[in-house]
C-alpha cells in the first residue's frame, strides 16, 4: 500500500506548539508513521468518540481520522494516577467541548518546517510554497530584509500577517498557529 498524505488542525499544531520543545519531534516522528495507516502499531480504533482512531505517544495521545489520507486533530496529555494508570487528560475546556471545520488542515510538510527546522509559521509556509524571500518580499513591495524581519517575529502583527497571508495565497488563519 502507497502513502497517505497527513494533514494537521490548526488546533493540533497549537497544541502541539505549547508541548515541551524536546517532546515535539518525538511527537511529529511518530505521527509520520500514519502515513502508512492502516499498518502503524499503537493506533487503537476509538468507539463513540468525537475522533476515529488515537496513537499513543508516551504521554500523549494523537487523536485523528483517517479516510485514506490522516487529518490529526488533537493532541491530548495524558497524566496517570498513583496506580500508574491513566487518571487525567489535559486539555482546554473548550476543545473539549468543540470540533474544527474540516477544511481547517495544515499541511504536514509546514508543521515539520516548524518543529524539524524552527521555523515560524509565515516561514514554514514560504518554504512550503516553494518560495524565496526574495519573491515573498517583491509580492509585498518591501525589501527582502524587511520581510526576513516580519517573517522572523514570533507573533506578528495582524495587519502584517493578513498582507503575508495575501502575498503567499493562503487564508489568514493558516498563519495563526
Amino acid at each position: 500500500m502507497g502513502m497517505g498524505t497527513i494533514s494537521w488542525s490548526r488546533k493540533a499544531v497549537k497544541q502541539l506548539r505549547k508541548i515541551n520543545k524536546a517532546d515535539q519531534p518525538k511527537i511529529y516522528d511518530a505521527a509520520q508513521a500514519l502515513a502508512h495507516m492502516p499498518n502503524v502499531q499503537n493506533v487503537k480504533t476509538l468507539v463513540n468518540h468525537q475522533y476515529g482512531y488515537r496513537l499513543r505517544v508516551g504521554n500523549y495521545r494523537i487523536l485523528f481520522d483517517w479516510d485514506g489520507g490522516v487529518k490529526i486533530v488533537n493532541i491530548e496529555e495524558i497524566i496517570n494516577g498513583a496506580d500508574g494508570r491513566p487518571a487525567f487528560v489535559v486539555l482546554p475546556y473548550a476543545d473539549y467541548i468543540s470540533s474544527r471545520p474540516k477544511d481547517d488542515l495544515v499541511p504536514n510538510a509546514v508543521v515539520g518546517y516548524m518543529v524539524k527546522d524552527g521555523l515560524t509559521p509565515i516561514g514554514a509556509w514560504r518554504k512550503h510554497l516553494d518560495l524565496t524571500q526574495a519573491q515573498v518580499a517583491e509580492r509585498l513591495g518591501i525589501s527582502q530584509s524587511a520581510y526576513a524581519q516580519q517573517e522572523a517575529a514570533e507573533r506578528p502583527r495582524k495587519a502584517t500577517r493578513e498582507k503575508i497571508a495575501a502575498a503567499l495565497g493562503i487564508p489568514v488563519q493558516s498563519l495563526d498557529l
